[in-house]
Parts: C-alpha cells; structure tokens; sequence
C-alpha cells in the first residue's frame, strides 16, 4: 500500500502516537476510497465498452442481414426472368384466354409470361403487354 506522503518528520509527531495512528488510518481509508473508486470506474468503462461493443455487433449484423435480402431479391428478380418462356407458361397464357401468336410466344420470356399470368389472374387485362383477350375484353 502507498502512502499519501505522511511522513512523521512533516507531521512532526514522534513514535507511535495516536495522532501518527490516526493520520495511517486516514491516509489507509483515502487510498482505499481512491482504490474502490477506480475500480467503479474501471466497471463503468468496460459496461460502457460492451455496450458500445454490442451495438456495433448488432449494426454489423443488421448489415449482413440486408445485404443477403437484396443478394436474395436480386436473385429473385435476376436471370431467369431474362430466359425464353416454357411451353407450360404458354401453354396456361393461352388457356387463361390470351390470344397469342407463334412468334409472340417465342419472344416472350419468362418474366413476361409471368407477368402476364399475374394479370390475368388480378383481372388487370393484358392490354399493358401489348396483348388481347380472346373475348375481346382487355
């Protein structure tokens, strides 16, 4: 334990006095207030630091997630759409009452079939794709 600079010398206080003993306990309890209050501190700051470490994990890991929804979205939305439709899309267009061509079915794409479906199923008319109801409804 270090001592607050009491020396007896300065106090000018001779032996074992009480006053010596006193100015110890004094000097004693000043170093262990000193001592409990930097460990508080030392409490403070590493809650302080786990908190702010936990934050920036949770942001990190926000991050991520979102950057893998958008990877996801632009999968979803991605290449395929681009591809020739199937037989099987055609095949249902014209079921639901598209009038479609040869050569619009082989332009279409799967996208577009896809959209077109959707239409036709949310009675939204295929006019918007340049098409034509069989009923002549649009």
């Amino acid at each position: 334990m270090a001592s607050y600079g009491i020396h007896k010398r300065k106090m000018r206080i001779s032996g074992n006095s009480l006053r010596w003993q006193q100015a110890l306990w004094i000097a004693e309890a000043r170093q262990r207030v000193w001592a409990e209050a930097q460990a508080r501190r030392a409490c403070e700051f590493d809650r302080r630091w786990d908190a702010r470490k936990a934050k920036r994990e949770a942001k990190r890991q926000a991050a991520e997630a979102r950057a893998e929804r958008q990877a996801r979205i632009k999968a979803a939305n991605g290449d395929w759409r681009q591809e020739p439709a199937t037989d099987r899309q055609i095949s249902y267009i014209r079921r639901l009452g598209v009038s479609l061509s040869d050569k619009q079915a082989r332009e279409l794409t799967k996208g577009r079939a896809s959209r077109i479906i959707d239409a036709v199923k949310n009675s939204e008319g295929v006019g918007q794709f340049g098409l034509f109801m069989r009923d002549g409804s649009n």
